[in-house]
């Protein structure tokens, strides 16, 4: 599972997503200083599991978050399910 291997990672593109309504791979790339191939691993498992959509094509991609509600899963710790 990919979320399981860096939570961080998708915590932090989430919560900008969250607060800026959506994120690019670009803003992703500066802000995590990750992998680009990480990164697009990381958007295809939040995209598959509905916790962001894609909108646009190409170069002008950009992932924009879905509901709260759909969130709360990512921000729920294992010990606490």
């Amino acid at each position: 599972m990919v979320l399981a291997t860096r939570p961080d990672l998708s915590l932090q593109n989430v919560e900008f997503a969250r607060e800026h309504g959506r994120i690019t791979i670009g803003e992703a790339l500066k802000q995590t200083g990750a992998n680009r191939n990480t990164l697009m691993q990381q958007f295809s498992a939040l995209m598959a599991r509905g916790h962001l959509n894609e909108q646009g094509t190409g170069r002008g991609v950009r992932l924009v978050r879905t509901s709260l509600a759909s969130l709360d899963v990512l921000y729920t710790s294992p010990a606490t399910k």
